[in-house]
Formats: structure tokens, C-alpha cells, sequence
């Protein structure tokens, strides 16, 4: 069973004696530690007087489930005590306990995944008699330990546990230990004190306690700046009869040696490779010019240079680095995309990729498994391979005619070859490849070692040569192709190299060196301030060399740029780069002095200080890095009180634009229109910009402003309470223009409803208003009937999109959209017609094949319907799925067929690959986040596993199929019967499963489990709401699986499932109308006469539309009198057959008032002034008789 897969599911284990802890609160418990431990995923935690009071944890199984201390921890002077509990101890073989440090509690935080930190684990026979002590990056006892036996850290502890804690278990197998962690400043490490507690045997030759020692990251990439992380147990027995392991763990923290907080050194991300897949990520290092690239720590985890690369003459250079896994693999392959995985497993030939990886610690040793291949403290081979399998042949030979080496000379497999090299004293090897063509067939790679140390009987530098078929397969007619980095074993560092980039090093790079050399010289040659100015020349010249180059290139140059900007701090230098900035701070100042006259505050004079004051802004920005800690502070005390300055200049010209407005009225030639404006303007102001910046002044400037704020306002009103009626036709005149405009436009149609609503709000005009009442009524009626017409438009024109036969759900979800925008209240008044055609719309909507389908979680194929079924692709890891939102009776049963047109690729030890099928109770939710269960079919060469679990990923019931062939049927059934166990002779009613040939059942006991929290998960919703999902999990995802939904129960997808019959001679294929005229006049008729294909087909249903809505009609003939101006949209349907659309305009003499008001400062129809962020429109209406 694959990795990935054992990694998602979680099986739960409860112990009958242990009282259950949820991470939610405490629980009752006796003296001890219990109550200060919290269960985690499956487990549960009781008190203990063992090891002088402690937890007892039970649950461990697989490594999947954990616990955890209640609290964070200090974790210098902490003491962490273990126990083998009975039940580990009874079972046979191997298995064993252990903690980790954590940055989290949670299933992140699990010994068993995280790759980060320090881990102890306490292994029960992993040989005969004996427990070992653990200690390093994981759980593992014959890799990654991270401990050495000196505080120089030259002695490294081997993989296999040599110099960890042995202990001999011939009398006892319940072992205990301790560890403590103590700081080491003088040397700025971690030790770790192993002792052995109560009756624990050691053998002869060690001694009870042991000190061994470990680098800060194993630390660092937990604890927070108090030096504080959680502590997270986990366990499995992997042998013997199969109980879940248990244990007790005690925490007492004591007297550490004096670790404190240091800032962690900012590194930048590197700009030239790209995650691909999985979570690694990426930083530059500076110094070396190398992309480090971190965390590649999963199989399916890649990482792509972003560049093509010439392979003829290509230098790949790699670095191990410390944080580098033992017993794991690392390096690059050759690919034709950049998104390929190139170090996938494959048959010999399959593959035709290049790849070079690293297997840390692992070479050949001419005897044994694998090849020859094992465990080999010490030493790390370079491989060279179609993929990264260790134990598959190599490609690479050491003569041109590609034979192998005689078979006495190593290292080889097969007549395969690897490099060899030392990593006993140097960890962090350097090794450069460079790739050559020989000839058609055959290239060459020269491995040469940078760094480092070569093992016994190899050269530092050796060619190799390959078939040209390695090389081909990717390369495309100008001889490029990608570099994908790849890997398990977690960090790696890689510069390549090939003629572009030594073009670009010679052209682009050179360039920039030598603009900061000549940079660098003018800064350290100023003297006054005209050599000043020379040196802003050249860093000028620097600043656009640099965006000539790569991103990296980019990085390092920046940083160089700040390294010389620092050089202009020496004091002298200082003066006059202080001076330059003081002289652009004072322009600002006079242009905010011009401000401090009331007169002088006018909105020209404001954008000149705003422009002063931005220039020495834009020139501080440049020279931050110039000037000393002081100076910039001083600056930002300046520019604050700049700031401030200009808030106050702003709220002043906004109160000044108020009073003028006003003190206009006495000579205004429209005044309802001025009032009507400075209203509008005044009651914008409150929640605005302007008020917010008035909040924020000093209490002087602040009580200044209201008083004269307060004072027009007062004048404001009476103006407005004296002068009514013009300010009702002001209103209404805004109104009648911005009916104007084509009113079919939804902006327009939105501004005018948006003036109208205005009105409403303040003023009112009824029948007393006369004529402007009358005007009032038209111009709503003109409104009302542009905004009925507009939502019939919206309906008619889904229902066309409808009709013209949707093929796929990116067409239907835009169609989905805009039917999800229809608004029947976004007129005044209901409208019959309308919310019949929408009724009979969102009838035809659901009806359609696609409705209740909708892609979540980020799932990106399309879903179109063939002949077959619903037709769509998966690559993208779960919760990505296609939902199925329609609600299923689950107690009548659900039948599920879908056809597998391909499959990717079928699951090996290292890729997972499977079809999910989700049942859940709400709709559109993941399967893990409500009530409900999922049927996995994990594709396997020969046969598929049936695997049903829960929501909280727990295992419930596993079968196996056939592997169908692509373009075969899987049937999967689920349904409620009345079921008589065989074994309990009980009936029940209970849950039935099929899949092809396998049945399975559960009943509601069995179905019904405990998730991580503690919390009781059943899948009782189901009975009353069932909806579906389908998913894919799978590691590499440089292809889809291909999937046809056939069929759910007797819903059929397919357009003509298994083909049928084509039309009858006599059936209607095709429908065309034509009207008399294209254009009538109001009250006129028109004529719209529709014709068949073929001619003589037999005629039907026939159904008129006019805007979206049935018309009443004759048969074939439509006989249409318009009432209103406008445009008409005629369409017919006829044996479900749509026709082409026609377009009538109804006209009648035009009745243009003339008014063509331009309104004071406004501008157009839609008046608007901006001032101080405050925006005000002028809007008016008046009142509807019976409104």
C-alpha cells in the first residue's frame, strides 16, 4: 500500500482502562501528570504513579495517532521521562514509543511527520533482546539520527544506532529512560543526557547515562523566542500480535544553561527555481550564488529552474546540505516541461530522462540485497539513472561504446556505474556535472568533486557516458530543456550553468559589477556636493543596470546597492547628504507655507505642496540606507508634521468650497439647482475622509474647523427650507436627463435608478407640485418600464444561451452566474410576466444536466457532456472534487456508474493514486467537514482496494476488485436492507456496499466512530440529505486520470448513452423566422411568420416568445401590435427546436422637452465633485401619487 495513502488514514485505537482527554479541557484525574496531558488523534490518556508520577498514553498505532503535553515547555534544563507500557511490551517483534519537539500539537507536530526537529524514540527489539534509543531528525532507528558524541561535533553517531543508549531487554522489556536537554553556550549547541531509569539493564560495555549532542536547527525549528514548543508523543507495534503500543511519559522542567533569543538572519527567496509540486520552498544563497532549495522532503515534492537550458556544454553544480536526511535521495533529472517529475519510478526504457540523485549515505557494496545497494555510514553515491530507484540499473558506462566496466572494478550493478563519495568528515559535498554531445547516439557527463572528499578507489573527477535516447526525450529542435529538482531527503543546494547563462554572466552581470565598482568609488571619493551629485549619477546607473538582470542577479545586486548606500554614513559624507535632503524638505515647507493663509487655500496651491512633498518623500526613499538612525529619524519627525500641515489645508479648502457654494445663492440663476448641489455636497461629509482627517486634529485646529462648519450649515438650511420648489424641479431636471441615455445598459439604467432613489429620500412632490408632479409620474414610468424590460432581456437571453445547447459546465456556470444576477425586485413594481418567464426559467435551468453539478476545492478540468456521460479530468489533490449537489434518498440506494477512460498510473510504493467517491449530508462541503463517509478505489496493477472511511480519515471497511481496464465501468453501490450478521446471528438494519464484484456492510455501531477531538462522528444525516462528490488523490499529477460519469440511479448523462437512432425523416431539425418589417410604428401591426426543415416535417408544439416572455400566437404565424417604444426581441421554439431571433423597433414621433441641463460644477448628467476624498452627487426625484 502506498505511503501517501497509509499517511491520510488514521486508525483509531481506545483502550477500555484509560479515561478519554479531549484537547478542549480537562478532566478529573488522580495525582500524577495525566491531567496535564492532552489526547490526541486517537488516543486516550489516564494518571500514573509510574516513573514518580506520569501519564499512561494508549492508542499509538502506526505511528499515525498521538498525544501531547497540556502547555508549552522550556526546553533548556527539560527532562523528558518514557516508559514501554504492558501491552507493547506483551506483543512480539518490533515496535516502540517516543516524543518529539513540536512547533504545534497537532498532526504536524507528530514524531513521525515531522522531519524537523528532534525526535527520542524508545524501540523495543529492533534486534533480538535488545531496546534502542533513538535520536534524530524522525523516528528511525537505522536513519536520519542527528546526534554526536562530542560537543565539536566531529563524531558523528551512525545511522544505525552505534553509541545511542542499547539496553538489554532479556529480563525486562518494560524499559525506561530519560532525556534531558541541556544548552551549551561556549559552543552553541544542544545536548541531550540519556539515562537509563528503575531496573532497566544495560549491557556490560555501556553505562547507565550517556551525553551525546545535537546542532541548534533541530531546535531552532521549533521553539519560540522564549525558548519554549510543545512535546508530542506517538508510537506503534509493528510486530506480533498487533496491539496498539502504549506507554507513560513524565515532563518536569529544571535549571537549563542559558539559551537566550537571537533574531534569525533574513534570507531572501529565490527568484529563478519554482515549486512544482508538494510544499517546499526556495531562498538565495548570496555568498555562494546557489538556490538552496529546502523541504523536499516527499516523492512527489519538485522543484523547476525557470529557465530552459542548453544541454551541449550545461554545468549543473549541486551541494548537500546539513539538513540533508541520511538513508534518503536528492538531485535533479533532465525534463521536457516544467512541471514533469522526472525521477519517477519506471521500468527500464520506459523513461528516457537523465537524472542524477544523490542517495545520502547509501552505496554499492558488491554484496547483499538491493543490488548490492545498503546502508553505508559514511559514504553517499551519486547515481545516475532513468529514474531513482537505487536497485534499477544505471544508464551511465565508462567508455564511449557504452560497455560495461570489467565486473571485479566497483562500484557497479549490472554494468551500471555511481560515484562514490566520502561523507564521513564532510557532510556537505560539492559536485559539479557538465553535459556534453559525443556524437548522435552517444553524450557525456563529467562528474568532478568541488568539495569534499572522494571514497576509496575513486577520482575526483570522472566522465561518464550515456545513450543519446536519455538526452532526446526532452530536448526540443533548438536542444533545451528544463532541470527539475527532486527528491526525499530535504535540502540541497544547485547553480546551474550553460552558454545563456555565460552570456548573461559576461553581458547583463558584468555590466552591473562594474556600475557598483565605479559606484562604490564616486561614494567614497565625495568631498561637496557636486561629487555628491556625480555618485547619485553613478548609482543611478547602477539602479538601471540592475533591472537588466536575472531575479537573483537582482537579489545580490540590491543588496550590494544598500551594502555602498551604508558608505554614505561616515560623517562627513553624512553632512552633505543630510543637506541635499534638508534643501528638498524645504521646499515642501514654503509650498505648506502658502497654505497657512486662509486666502491662499485653493485646490491648485494644495496639489503644489501634495507634489513638494512627494518629491522629498521619493527622495528620502532613496537615501535611507545614506543616512545615520538619527537623521532618518529626524526626517520622519519632519515629514509627520508635513503631514500634518497639509490634513489641515485639505479639511479648510473642503469648508471653503461649502461657503462659497453658499454665499452664491444671492446671485444664482438656478437656485434650486445650487441649493440642491451644496446639500448634496454637506450631507456627503459625514463618515467621510474629511471627517475622519478632521478627528484626528490637534483640539485647536479641530474646534476652529466645526464652528465654521456649523456656521454655514446653519445658512445652508435656510436657504434649502426658503427656496423648495426650485430645489424639487433641480432634482427633477437630473432625472429627465439621465433618462435620456440608452437605458439598456445596465451603468445607465443603475444611474438612473440610483438619482431616483435619491429623490425619495430628500424631497417630496405631490399633486400640490403641479406640473412637476406631472413630470414626477412620467419620467417613473419611463423608469419603471426600462427596468422590467431589462430583467425580461436578462431571462430571454439565458434562455436563448439554453437553447442553443450547452455542451459543457464552463459554459453553464456562466450562464449560472447571470442567472444568479436576475433581481426580479430590481424594479419598483412586480411585474406578472416577468416572474412567469422566471419561473419558467429556473424550472429549465434545473432541469438541465449540468445544474446541480459544481467544481470545489480548486478542481480546474472542465466537465463536458458526449454521447456517454459527463466527461472531466482530475489531477489536483483532494478536497478538490466534483460535487453533485442533487439530494439522494441513501435508504432506497445510490448507484453510481462511471467509466475509467485512463488512468494515470497505477499505485506504487512511492505514488499514490485513487478514485474518491464522497457521500455527505450537506451540499458542497468537503467530506471531512460534515456528516457522511467516502469509498476509495486505490489502483493497483492487478487489483483495486476498496477502502470506505469516515470523515475523520478512519478506515471502516476494505475489499478489492479487479483493476478494470481503462475504458471499463466501475458500478458502485450504497443502500440500507435489513441484514442478518452470520457471526452475531443478529438483524439489524444496516449499511450495504458494493463495488463490481465486492460486497461489504456496517452496521451503525461500526459506521460510528471518534474523531481526532474526542467528538462521537455518525453518519445519521444521511438518512434524511445525500449528496455526492468525486475526487482524486494523487502524488504526481504530470497527468490526469480521465473519468465518463455514465449514470446516478436513473439519471442518465449521456446524450445518446449507447447509441440510438438518428431523427425520423419526418421530424423538425431546424426552425427560421422572418417578419414583414423590421420596424413598426406604436400601435401598428407587424407580421412574423416561421418555416420548418425539412419543409414537409411534421409539425407540433409551436411556441412564441417576445423579450424572453410566450406570446399569444396562430401557429406559425405571429401577428405583433407594440404598445411602447422599444426594441422587441421575437424568437419561436417549435418541437423543442429554437429558431434564429429577429428584432423589431417600435418607434413614435419623439418628445424632447429640450431641457439639456448643465448643473453648476456638475458635469453632465451625473454631477460630481471630489474634494478632500469626499464625492457628492446630485440626485433628485419626487414623490409618486399613492407612494
Amino acid at each position: 500500500m502506498g505511503k501517501v495513502k497509509k499517511s491520510i488514514v488514521g486508525v483509531l485505537a481506545a483502550c477500555a482502562i484509560a479515561v478519554s482527554c479531549t484537547a478542549g479541557g480537562l478532566a478529573a484525574f488522580a495525582e500524577g501528570q495525566g491531567s496535564l496531558w492532552r489526547a490526541g488523534k486517537g488516543t486516550s490518556v489516564a494518571d500514573s504513579d509510574e516513573l514518580g508520577g506520569s501519564a499512561y498514553v494508549t492508542g499509538f498505532v502506526d505511528g499515525g495517532n498521538w498525544a501531547y503535553y497540556g502547555e508549552k515547555v522550556k526546553l533548556d534544563g527539560l527532562t523528558v521521562s518514557m516508559k514501554i507500557g504492558d501491552l507493547l511490551a506483551a506483543t512480539t517483534g518490533l515496535g516502540g514509543i517516543g516524543f518529539g519537539l513540536a512547533a504545534s500539537p497537532d498532526e504536524a507536530g507528530r514524531p513521525l511527520a515531522n522531519a524537523n526537529a528532534f525526535n527520542a524514540f524508545l524501540w523495543k527489539e529492533p534486534y533480538e533482546n535488545q531496546a534502542r534509543v533513538a535520536m534524530g531528525s524522525d523516528h528511525q532507528y537505522q536513519a536520519n539520527q542527528i546526534t554526536y558524541a562530542n560537543v565539536e561535533m566531529t563524531e558523528r553517531l551512525a545511522p544505525a544506532g552505534d553509541g545511542t543508549f542499547v539496553c538489554d531487554i532479556t529480563q525486562d522489556k518494560s524499559v525506561s529512560v530519560s532525556v534531558q536537554f541541556m544548552y551549551v553556550p561556549a559552543s552553541s549547541v544542544w545536548s541531550a543526557i540519556v539515562t537509563t531509569l528503575d531496573d532497566t539493564h544495560v549491557f556490560a560495555a555501556q553505562g547507565k547515562t550517556a551525553t551525546v549532542y545535537f546542532e541548534n536547527r533541530w531546535a531552532d525549528s521549533v521553539i519560540d523566542q522564549e525558548g519554549k514548543c510543545w512535546i508530542v508523543t506517538a508510537g506503534m507495534a509493528v510486530g506480533g500480535s498487533g496491539s496498539a503500543a502504549d506507554g507513560y511519559f513524565r515532563v518536569e522542567e529544571g535549571e537549563g544553561g542559558g539559551w537566550t533569543y537571537e533574531e534569525p538572519e533574513e534570507v531572501p527567496e529565490d527568484g529563478e527555481w519554482t515549486v512544482t509540486t508538494g510544499s517546499p520552498y526556495t531562498e538565495y544563497d548570496i555568498q555562494s550564488g546557489m538556490s538552496h532549495l529546502r523541504d523536499i522532503r516527499n516523492f512527489n515534492d519538485t522543484v523547476a529552474y525557470d529557465y530552459k537550458v542548453k544541454l551541449d556544454g550545461l554545468k549543473v553544480t549541486m551541494k548537500l546540505s546539513e539538513r540533508t536526511l541520511t538513508a534518503n535521495f536528492i538531485g535533479f533529472g533532465l525534463a521536457k516541461n516544467h512541471t514533469d517529475c522526472p525521477m519517477a519510478l519506471g521500468e527500464a526504457g520506459a523513461r528516457k530522462s537523465f537524472n542524477a540523485i544523490f542517495w545520502i549515505e547509501q552505496s554499492y557494496v558488491g554484496v547483499g540485497g538491493n543490488n548490492g545497494w545498503d546502508n553505508s555510514p559514511g559514504t553517499t553515491a551519486l547515481l545516475f539513472g532513468y529514474d531513482h530507484n537505487y536497485a534499477h540499473d544505471r544508464i551511465t558506462y565508462p567508455t564511449q561504446d557504452l560497455t560495461p566496466e570489467d565486473a571485479t572494478q566497483l562500484p557497479q550493478t549490472s554494468g551500471a556505474y555511481a560515484y562514490n563519495i566520502s561523507t564521513s568528515q564532510n557532510r556537505t559535498p560539492t559536485v559539479s556535472l557538465e553535459f556534453h554531445k559525443v556524437s548522435d547516439s552517444v553524450w557525456s557527463v563529467t562528474v568532478e568533486l568541488v568539495e569534499g572528499d572522494v571514497a576509496s578507489g575513486m577520482e575526483k573527477t570522472v566522465t561518464y557516458y550515456f545513450d543519446a535516447q536519455y538526452a532526446n526525450s526532452v530536448l526540443d529542435e533548438e536542444g533545451l530543456c528544463y532541470i527539475v529538482a527532486e527528491g526525499n531527503a530535504g535540502d540541497i543546494y544547485m547553480k546551474v550553468e550553460d552558454d545563456a547563462v555565460r552570456d548573461y554572466n559576461d553581458g547583463p552581470l558584468a555590466t552591473s559589477e562594474t556600475a557598483a565598482q565605479e559606484f562604490e568609488a564616486a561614494v567614497r571619493a565625495i568631498s561637496d556636493p557636486a561629487s555628491y551629485l556625480v555618485s547619485m549619477e553613478k548609482r543611478d546607473a547602477f539602479i538601471a543596470s540592475i533591472e537588466n538582470l536575472r531575479p537573483n542577479g537582482k537579489i545580490a545586486y540590491n543588496v550590494r546597492l544598500a551594502q555602498i548606500d551604508a558608505l554614505y554614513q561616515e560623517e562627513k559624507t553624512q553632512l552633505i547628504v543630510k543637506a541635499t535632503l534638508d534643501a528638498e524638505c524645504d521646499k515642501a515647507d514654503a509650498a505648506l507655507d502658502v497654505l497657512d493663509v486662509d486666502a491662499s487655500v485653493t485646490q491648485e496651491n494644495l496639489a503644489a505642496a501634495d507634489a513638494a512633498m512627494k518629491a522629498a518623500l521619493a527622495l528620502s526613499a532613496d537615501m535611507k540606507n545614506m543616512l545615520t538612525e538619527e537623521n532618518w529619524a529626524l526626517f520622519e519627525e519632519t515629514y509627520a508634521e508635513f503631514e500634518y500641515r497639509y490634513s489641515v489645508a485639505t479639511v479648510t479648502l473642503w469648508v471653503k468650497v461649502l461657503e462659497d457654494m453658499v454665499a452664491g445663492f444671492a446671485s444664482s440663476e438656478n437656485i434650486g439647482i445650487d441649493i440642491a448641489n451644496a446639500k448634496e455636497y454637506r450631507l456627503a461629509y459625514e463618515g467621510s475622509e474629511t471627517q475622519t482627517i478632521v478627528n484626528g486634529l490637534r483640539e485647536e485646529e479641530k474646534t476652529a474647523f466645526e464652528q465654521r462648519l456649523a456656521a454655514v450649515t446653519a445658512e445652508l438650511d435656510q436657504a434649502y427650507e426658503e427656496n423648495g420648489e426650485a430645489v424639487k424641479g433641480g432634482y427633477l431636471d437630473i432625472l429627465e436627463d439621465s433618462l435620456k441615455a440608452d437605458l439598456t445598459v445596465r451603468e445607465n439604467l443603475d444611474s438612473a435608478k440610483a438619482y431616483y432613489d435619491r429623490m425619495e429620500e430628500v424631497i417630496e412632490i405631490t399633486e400640490d407640485d403641479g406640473e412637476l408632479y406631472t413630470r414626477y409620474n412620467a419620467a417613473y414610468e419611463l423608469l419603471e418600464e426600462a427596468l422590467e424590460s431589462y430583467i425580461a432581456a436578462q431571462i430571454d437571453a439565458i434562455n436563448r444561451s439554453l437553447d442553443a445547447n450547452i455542451t459543457s459546465l464552463n459554459e453553464f456556470d456562466l450562464l449560472r452566474a447571470d442567472y444568479e444576477a436576475i433581481d426580479l425586485s430590481y424594479s419598483y413594481e412586480e411585474n406578472a410576466d416577468n416572474e412567469a418567464a422566471y419561473e419558467a426559467l429556473t424550472e429549465k435551468m434545473k432541469s438541465n444536466v449540468l445544474y446541480d453539478f459544481v467544481r470545489n476545492g480548486g478542481m480546474e478540468s472542465d466537465v463536458t457532456i458526449t454521447e456517454d456521460g459527463l466527461y472531466f479530468e482530475q489531477k489536483e489533490w483532494i478536497p478538490a472534487r466534483l460535487d453533485y449537489n442533487k439530494d439522494f434518498d441513501i435508504e432506497q440506494g445510490i448507484e453510481i456508474k462511471i467509466r475509467l477512460d485512463e488512468i494515470a498510473y497505477y499505485n506504487a510504493n512511492d505514488y499514490a493514486n485513487n478514485l474518491c467517491i464522497n457521500f455527505h449530508a450537506v451540499p458542497g462541503m468537503d467530506r471531512k467537514t460534515c456528516e457522511g463517509f467516502s469509498i476509495f478505489l486505490w489502483f493497483y496493477g492487478a487489483t483495486t482496494e476498496v477502502d470506505i472511511y469516515n470523515n475523520s480519515d478512519n478506515s471502516l471497511k476494505v475489499g478489492n476488485i479487479s483493476t478494470p481496464d481503462d475504458g471499463e465501468t466501475v458500478t458502485i453501490k450504497v443502500w440500507r436492507e435489513l441484514y442478518k450478521d452470520p457471526i452475531r446471528g443478529e438483524e439489524y438494519m444496516a449499511w450495504m456496499f458494493s463495488v463490481n464484484e465486492w460486497t461489504g456492510s456496517l452496521s451503525d455501531d461500526a459506521i460510528t466512530t471518534i474523531g481526532d477531538d474526542g467528538t462521537e462522528h455518525t453518519v445519521d444525516g444521511l438518512l434524511d440529505h445525500c449528496y455526492l462528490g468525486i475526487a482524486t488523490y494523487m502524488d504526481r499529477r504530470d497527468k490526469p486520470n480521465r473519468y465518463t460519469l455514465l449514470s446516478v440511479n436513473d439519471i442518465v448523462f449521456g446524450t445518446n448513452p449507447g447509441g440510438s437512432e438518428e431523427p425520423g425523416d419526418d421530424e423538425v431539425t431546424g426552425v427560421s423566422i422572418a417578419a414583414s418589417s423590421e420596424s413598426v410604428a406604436v400601435g401598428s401591426s407587424v407580421t412574423v411568420t416561421a418555416s420548418v426543415t425539412p419543409a414537409d416535417a411534421t409539425v407540433g408544439t409551436v411556441i412564441w416568445y417576445i423579450n424572453g416572455v410566450k406570446a399569444e400566437a396562430d401557429g406559425m404565424v405571429l401577428d405583433f401590435t407594440p404598445e411602447n417604444e422599444g426594441s422587441y426581441t421575437i424568437r419561436c421554439e417549435i418541437d423543442g427546436v429554437a429558431s434564429n431571433e429577429i428584432v423589431i423597433n417600435a418607434v413614435q414621433a419623439p418628445d424632447d422637452g429640450g431641457n439639456g441641463l448643465l448643473i453648476g460644477i456638475l458635469c453632465g448628467v451625473g454631477g460630481l465633485i471630489v474634494i478632500a476624498g469626499v464625492v457628492a452627487f446630485v440626485l433628485i426625484r419626487r414623490k409618486k401619487a399613492g407612494k
